[in-house]
């Protein structure tokens, strides 16, 4: 009869682990502009921290065309705005308490337009220029 031996920290262990064969996907060129150390001596240096993704632009999206009756669209649509909502910097989803329903709300308020411009959710609203004449002035002779 062979005899029960409990497990000690010196015995080999049971299993390897996870062995990797497939090819590494990380892009070893990018490794030192995204190690922390060097964005933290970048941002010492200039007070900016630029690798950071830009905030999606919400005007792009145009929800005129689309058919509501199709549940496949509007899911869609919700799983694009909730990607889109993650995209943006902390400090701005905390501005709408973490709730892209919210940002929505507050977009589609005309009288936002100015503080969401300032907070680079849509573009600056094209100002028209003082109404100039377009024909041509004659030429003195």
């Amino acid at each position: 009869m062979t005899e029960k031996k409990f497990k000690t920290a010196y015995d080999p262990p049971f299993e390897q682990g996870v062995l990797f064969t497939e090819p590494s996907m990380a892009l070893q060129s990018e490794a030192e502009s995204a190690d922390v150390n060097n964005i933290i001596k970048k941002y010492e240096q200039t007070g900016v921290i630029d690798h950071v993704r830009t905030v999606s632009n919400y005007s792009e999206v145009d929800i005129t065309d689309i058919d509501f009756e199709d549940y496949h669209s509007a899911m869609n649509i919700m799983i694009d705005s909730k990607e889109r909502f993650d995209a943006m910097p902390s400090r701005l989803r905390e501005r709408f308490d973490n709730d892209p329903a919210k940002l929505i709300h507050f977009l589609s308020q005309e009288f936002n337009r100015a503080e969401a411009e300032a907070l680079g959710l849509v573009p600056p609203a094209v100002k028209e220029e003082a109404n100039k004449s377009t024909e041509p002035q004659a030429q003195k002779l």
